[in-house]
C-alpha cells in the first residue's frame, strides 16, 4: 500500500508539537510524559505484519516507544505513559521492554541519534523490538509462530493496535512509517549529486523507488523540472513556467525510476556538465487514483 501512518494530532492535547507532516513530535518545556499514536491502526485477530521505526532526536531524560490497543483514550492528557494501562507495551530509554504488569526483559539503552525499532506480527500476536539495526532479546521477526525474543500480544478484544511515541520534557521523535526518511524529510528524500553530461547516469542513494522527483539546478537560475512515474519518464511540467508538459527526446532527462533512485540522460537541464542539482523524491504510487469521467480518462 502507499497509504502511510503518521503521528495523530487528534489523538493528544497541546502539550506536544507537530511538525514535519505531522511525523516529527517535540515536547512542551514541562517534565511530564507527553504521548501520541499513529493515525492508522492495525486489529488484533486479522493478519499482517507492520513496521515502524522512530529516530530519537533528541532525548532529554525518558523516551517511550511501542504499541498500544484499544480503547484508546478520547484525548490522551498529561502525564500519560501507555504501559500504566493495559494493552500498552513500551521499550524504555533504560532498555527495559514492559506492559502494565511486567517487565519482559532489558535490552540496550539508547538515547539521542538513536534509531528504534518495533515490528507487530499480528499473524502470531508478537511484538519485536531493536535498535540501530539489532533486534533486542536476540529478537527474530521472521520466526512466525516460535516468536523468538518476541513480547506476546494481548487480545484486547478484537480492537486495533496503534504504534506510538512517548516524549517526557523536550525531547524530540521523528517517526518513519514507511513513508521515506526521517522527520527532516517525512515523506521524502533529497539528493544531491553534480552534472556530468553523461547519458544512462544513475542517481541512487534516495532509500526506495520515487514515483515524483522533483529536480532543481542550484549553481544558477534554472528551471524546475518534474517528473513521476504516472505520466511516464521523459514527460516533466516546470513549474515556475507556464508551459503545459515537456517530454524529452532521445536518452535526455529521467529515463528510468530505479528502487533506489532513477536514471538520467545527459544535457537536458538536469544532467548539465559541472552544475551542482538537488532533488526531492516522494514514493506515491504508480497509478493517479483519478477515475475515468465516461469516455474521456483524466
Amino acid at each position: 500500500s502507499n497509504v502511510f501512518a503518521t503521528f495523530n494530532p487528534l489523538s493528544t492535547i497541546s502539550t506536544l508539537t507537530y511538525a514535519y507532516g505531522n511525523n516529527q513530535i517535540t515536547g512542551v518545556n514541562s517534565n511530564v510524559w507527553k504521548t501520541t499514536f499513529s493515525t492508522l491502526g492495525m486489529n488484533y485477530g486479522s493478519s499482517g505484519k507492520y513496521y515502524y521505526e522512530i529516530k530519537v532526536a533528541t532525548l532529554n531524560s525518558q523516551a517511550g516507544i511501542g504499541v498500544w490497543g484499544e480503547p484508546l483514550p478520547q484525548t490522551v492528557t498529561t502525564n500519560f505513559f501507555p504501559n500504566h494501562h493495559p494493552f500498552g507495551f513500551v521499550y524504555k530509554e533504560d532498555g527495559s521492554v514492559s506492559d502494565d504488569s511486567q517487565t519482559f526483559y532489558t535490552g540496550s539503552s539508547f538515547t539521542s541519534g538513536d534509531i528504534i525499532q518495533c515490528a507487530l506480527d499480528i499473524d502470531n500476536s508478537k511484538i519485536y523490538f531493536g535498535k540501530n539495526g539489532t533486534w533486542q532479546n536476540s529478537g527474530d521477526p521472521t520466526s512466525g509462530a516460535t516468536g523468538t525474543g518476541a513480547v506476546p500480544l494481548e487480545d484486547n478484544g478484537g480492537g486495533a493496535y496503534f504504534f506510538f511515541g512517548t516524549c517526557y520534557g523536550t525531547d524530540v521523535e521523528q517517526a518513519n512509517f514507511g513513508n521515506g526518511y526521517f522527520a527532516n524529510n517525512p515523506v521524502s528524500s533529497n539528493t544531491l549529486y553534480t552534472g556530468n553530461d553523461t547519458a544512462g547516469r544513475s542517481i541512487t542513494g534516495v532509500g526506495f523507488q520515487p514515483d515524483l522527483v522533483w529536480n532543481k539546478n542550484r549553481t544558477g537560475d534554472g528551471n524546475h523540472h518534474l517528473y513521476d512515474s504516472v505520466r511516464g519518464t521523459q514527460k516533466f511540467v516546470r513549474t515556475n513556467l507556464t508551459a503545459t508538459q515537456g517530454t524529452n527526446g532521445g536518452t535526455d532527462g529521467l529515463t528510468a525510476f530505479g528502487t533506489d533512485g532513477y536514471t538520467i540522460g545527459g544535457n537536458s537541464g538536469i544532467n548539465y556538465n559541472n552544475r551542482t542539482y538537488v532533488t526531492w523524491n516522494w514514493k506515491a504510487g504508480t497509478t493517479s487514483g483519478i477515475a475515468t469521467n465516461g469516455a474521456t480518462t483524466i
